[in-house]
């Protein structure tokens, strides 16, 4: 046997070594794939977090049937593309929301004839982001409803207009503010609701004054324009879907690596970025409300993390989010000095307002019931009714 001859052999044999490894290689991960797609299906089937989570708000929502309806509703909403501002909400019509086609939550409307000076009731604009746009309420229990009742029992009927959007910060809501204004509407006041997200996403992102998980709309950037862009886009989608992946984030977090649950520090620079770009829309409407003649008022949102009497979902929650406490809190102590908000008339500092309280105010770290919704807009009916007169 020639000297080429066996070399020919062994390249062969070596190939089949490879070839055998390669498909026992593929098997194996194929019957691992499908053992942890049934596991894991078992596991949700037992363990039904979503339901578990509907049954703990409806117990902090003091009702046992309309918050897992609400909870169901939420699960079918759907968004679609908006120029300028990412995403609205598809019109939708359930039981406890309702969506019409411009993608605005309905809010509740006073009964009887307009009024004012020009022939019509005074128009309040809401913007803002989840909370505001009512997560985890009824129709005629957001923020926004609840003000316009509210100062309908005080003697002034109001147009009330939910523009508030989930996942939106207020560089979003003024980008859609002045698109409004840019087509004729003309309100009279105008309300922001704001604090959550502005913060959430800098420290998702680590870089403030982004919209929330823009990091994604980075990686879909002309994806139909470049093949490779898109193979690598559908690869990863395909990983992030299998039971490897989900299995692999199951033992990071068994170690103690990943997840919100686990308290972060992050660059003190971050914090000030956040108030101010915060601060800079701030002066940005103001500017807005003089030119087109309307009044701006400005709310920082409470969350779970200074609340000092917890109900049991609440520390639950807390814990859950223990990654964003630090932030919060530095964001907050960086607005206190700031001299756009510090002293200013318009901006009202409602982090702290359930602090105190002893029953429940929150259904996760930052959605508020409906009864502390009822809280948050008594004090919104008060500072606009002055602004009204």
């Amino acid at each position: 046997m020639s000297t080429r001859f066996r070399r020919i052999r062994k390249v062969l044999a070596s190939l089949q070594t490879a070839w055998s490894i390669a498909g026992v290689s593929v098997v194996l991960v194929v019957v691992l794939e499908a053992g942890f797609r049934v596991g894991f299906a078992i596991k949700d089937w037992r363990d039904d977090s979503q339901a578990v989570a509907a049954r703990r708000v409806a117990e902090a929502q003091g009702d046992p049937v309309w918050p897992l309806v609400n909870a169901r509703e939420l699960g079918q909403l759907a968004d679609r593309f908006s120029p300028w501002v990412y995403f609205r909400q598809r019109p939708f019509h359930g039981q406890t929301i309702t969506i019409d086609e411009n993608g605005r939550r309905a809010t509740w409307q006073p009964p009887g004839a307009s009024e004012s000076r020009a022939g019509r009731r005074p128009l309040i604009v809401f913007l803002g982001g989840s909370t505001l746009w009512g997560y985890g309420a009824r129709d005629m229990h957001t923020i926004p409803s609840l003000v316009a009742q509210g100062l309908y029992e005080r003697g002034r009927a109001v147009d009330a207009r939910n523009q508030a959007e989930i996942g939106y910060v207020s560089t979003q809501e003024l980008v859609a503010l002045q698109l409004e204004l840019r087509d004729g509407l003309r309100p009279d006041v105008v309300v922001f609701f704001d604090g959550v997200n502005d913060t959430t996403s800098a420290a998702l992102e680590g870089h403030a004054g982004l919209s929330t998980n823009e990091s994604n709309r980075v990686a879909e950037f002309n994806l139909r324009q470049s093949a490779p862009r898109l193979g690598r886009a559908l690869g990863a989608r395909l990983i992030e879907d299998s039971g490897l992946y989900r299995f692999a984030l199951f033992v990071r977090r068994r170690l103690g690596a990943g997840g919100l649950d686990k308290p972060r520090s992050f660059d003190p620079r971050l914090a000030s970025d956040v108030a101010e770009c915060y601060a800079g829309n701030v002066a940005i409407l103001r500017g807005l409300g003089r030119q087109y003649g309307f009044r701006p008022f400005f709310f920082w949102q409470p969350v779970v993390f200074t609340k000092t009497k917890r109900t049991a979902l609440e520390q639950d929650e807390a814990a859950r989010f223990a990654a964003l406490e630090s932030i919060f809190r530095a964001v907050r102590e960086r607005l206190k000095d700031s001299p756009e908000l510090a002293s200013a008339a318009d901006f009202h500092d409602l982090s702290t307002l359930f602090d105190n309280q002893s029953d429940g105010a929150f259904i996760d770290y930052c959605h508020t019931t409906e009864k502390a919704n009822e809280r948050i807009a008594d004090l919104m009916s008060e500072a606009i009714l002055g602004a009204l007169r």
